[in-house]
């Protein structure tokens, strides 16, 4: 068993250190945003993309699908 996990490790670093990176990134912007932005309040980076995206501070307690 061993022989064969590092047979197939080096081909999954890559993707074990992206999906990673990706972890931290989005808990640090979860940090940023509950520690910046009130509960229910929104903040718009740039106005021009107002009728499309804004930044919300909410909870959700279901799964989205």
């Amino acid at each position: 068993m061993t022989s064969r996990f590092r047979q197939f490790f080096p081909d999954y670093i890559f993707l074990f250190s992206i999906a990673g990176v990706i972890l931290i990134l989005d808990q640090i912007t979860k940090w940023i945003v509950r520690t910046n932005i009130p509960f229910g309040r929104s903040w718009m980076p740039l106005d021009w993309l107002a009728p499309y995206a804004r930044i919300v501070n909410w909870h959700n307690t279901g799964a989205a699908f």
